[in-house]
């Protein structure tokens, strides 16, 4: 119905366009019209044209305003449609998608802008079961990205752990000996005996 009434419309404005050029065709024939010669020369004939010349004249401006009027009504309806058809989107969509929200909205406008969609082929989306499929998509392609984070985790190197030193005995372990031990070098065990022995010969 609404769409054979915007047929209607459109022929009705099509018809009112041809009539006003049928008007500015008819001003033209008095375009070059020398007003004051043609009332000296013939003032019955001069007074009979410039009435004509005034009437199409006024004819083409109530033309004018009515084409005028009749684009704006049609403006105006064609608002309350889009703005009509845009709700029951709306409503198609919280009542299909059931966590359907502004956030959601905003995450699936970008994916597919990340395919190449432009934003007023996104904006004329108006199938629930379009939406459907690029949530599917996107909820894919998110599964795929964690995927394929994870395997690249895994094949990097883990740096290598580097070993300090040890600034003290280790707990439970027995200190290192000091003084005279079986590995000590020769000249060392000597060295260390004698002073032993003129220890106790000073004591």
């Amino acid at each position: 119905k609404t769409f054979q009434q915007q047929a209607q419309s459109h022929q009705e404005l099509l018809g009112d366009y041809a009539q006003l050029q049928a008007y500015d065709n008819h001003l033209a024939q008095y375009k070059d019209v020398d007003w004051a010669k043609l009332e000296e020369e013939d003032p019955l004939a001069a007074q009979r044209h410039y009435r004509a010349y005034q009437q199409v004249r006024d004819a083409r401006t109530d033309q004018v305003e009515a084409i005028r009027a009749k684009e704006q009504e049609r403006s105006q309806v064609a608002q309350r449609e889009a703005a009509k058809r845009a709700e029951e989107y709306r409503n198609a969509l919280t009542k299909e998608i059931k966590d359907w929200s502004p956030e959601l909205n905003l995450k699936l406008t970008q994916f597919a802008r990340s395919l190449g969609y432009t934003d007023q082929e996104i904006a004329a989306i108006r199938d629930v079961r379009a939406v459907k499929l690029m949530r599917e998509a996107y909820e894919g392609a998110q599964v795929r990205d964690k995927l394929r984070k994870t395997q690249r985790d895994a094949v990097k190197p883990k740096p290598k752990t580097e070993v300090k030193p040890l600034t003290k005995p280790a707990q439970g372990r027995a200190p290192a000996r000091t003084g005279l031990t079986d590995d000590l070098p020769i000249d060392e065990w000597q060295r260390q005996r004698n002073k032993q022995v003129a220890a106790k010969r000073d004591y």
